[in-house]
Formats: C-alpha cells, sequence, structure tokens
C-alpha cells in the first residue's frame, strides 16, 4: 500500500479543529514543511502539544510567533521569545508538564492505559487540579494520558508503506507521538521504496503511519 499524499491531501486532516502531536526538539525532527503550509493557511486557535517551542524562527516556533496557538502543552519554552511573551501577557493558554511526566502521558496514551502515578510535581504548583493517590501510605499524583487527532513528525526516510527511519534527535518524543493519536502523517526528507529500509533500522513501523508528505530533501530540493 502506497501512503504517499500531496500536501494538499494532508491538509484534509490538518484542520484547526484538531488537537495535534507536533513532533521534533528544539526543531530537529519537525514537520517544517507542513507547519509553513499551516502558516500559509492562517491556522489559528491551535491545540498544540509539544516538546519545545524551538525558536521564534525554526519550525514549530513560527506557530508562536505568528500567534496561530491558543492552548499548548510542552515541556519548556525558554528559547522562544515569543512564547514567554504570550503566556506573560496571558495570550496563550499553556500547561507545562515536566519531560518524563511528558513522554509517559503520550505512551500512556498510546497504549490505551488510562494513567500513571508519580511523585513528580508533589507540593508544587503542577498538582493543582490533579487527583493525588495513596500508595503504602505515600501520595502520588495522578497523570492521565495525552491523546492527539493528528500527530505531525518529520523524518529522515520513510518507505511508501510507512516504515518510518529515525535519525539521531529525531528519536525524541516522536517514536511515542506516532503512536498516541487516530491519525499519524510523516514529512519525509526521503522516501523510498518498500524493502529498502533494513528491518532492523525502522523506529516506527508502518502500522502506526497513515500518510507520507514528501519533506525538504538533503539537497534543499
Amino acid at each position: 500500500m502506497n501512503k504517499v499524499i500531496t500536501m494538499d491531501e494532508a491538509f484534509k486532516y490538518i484542520t484547526p479543529d484538531k488537537k495535534f502531536l507536533i513532533g521534533g526538539f528544539l526543531g530537529l525532527g519537525g514537520p517544517n514543511l507542513i507547519i509553513e503550509e499551516m502558516i500559509k493557511k492562517s491556522m489559528h486557535d491551535l491545540h498544540i502539544v509539544t516538546a519545545d517551542t524551538a525558536f521564534s524562527n525554526k519550525g514549530i516556533g513560527k506557530l508562536i510567533a505568528n500567534k496561530m496557538c491558543s492552548k499548548l502543552q510542552v515541556t519548556h519554552i525558554g528559547t522562544n521569545e515569543c512564547t514567554v511573551s504570550q503566556v506573560i501577557n496571558n495570550e496563550i493558554d499553556v500547561e507545562f508538564v515536566a519531560q518524563g511526566t511528558f513522554i509517559r502521558r503520550i505512551r500512556c496514551g498510546g497504549s490505551g492505559i488510562g494513567g500513571f502515578l508519580t511523585k513528580v510535581g508533589i507540593g508544587t504548583l503542577m498538582e493543582e487540579g490533579k487527583e493525588k493517590i495513596a500508595v503504602d501510605g505515600e501520595e502520588y499524583l495522578l497523570e492521565k494520558p495525552i491523546r492527539g487527532d493528528v500527530t505531525i513528525i518529520g523524518a529522515h526516510t520513510v518507505d511508501k508503506a510507512g516504515n518510518v527511519l529515525l535519525k539521531g534527535a529525531e528519536k525524541n518524543y516522536n517514536i511515542a507521538m506516532a503512536m498516541a493519536s487516530d491519525v499519524v502523517i510523516v514529512e519525509a526528507t526521503n522516501i523510498v521504496e518498500c524493502g529498502e529500509i533494513d528491518m532492523e533500522s525502522i523506529h516506527i513501523p508502518f502500522i502506526y503511519v497513515d500518510y507520507i508528505v514528501q519533506g525538504e530533501k538533503e539537497n534543499g530540493q
């Protein structure tokens, strides 16, 4: 099955009413061409789940700089002055999640698990609004799963069936996010024929990938 679609076809699923899990870390492993298209289409009031907001001129940071996001679940924002400014001015609704908790919540969402217990956040602002559960006399916070409507990630190489090879820092969050949405779209630097990726090099199996779009190629084309 060939899962490669055009950018226009991808935007049948990428619509403002969706909750998006967007992969990458500091701009690496992100779906940069899709993000550029979101900006061109002037999509606003977006709910985005992402590890960080990169930089104001790079990747997902551009969505923030253009004030296209109204709700954000994120682990940190310190590298993007636009995000910091919007938080200070109450222009964006932000839920900060500790990085370890963030990835585990996404894994729960992808595995059908109702949540997990952790001591992280006990006695801090992070416990506000969360259920506490006692186990053997110790208090824990119940952290509930994170799922999205659409996951969008970037990848080095994808075959036409949807098997994904990630390179370097692309592995950060992208694997877990690919399991945790109803629709998964991968923006690939390289699209190859089935069988061209060694089975032992596959980081995300085809079963998790719904669609593939061509990203910017390594030679900049």
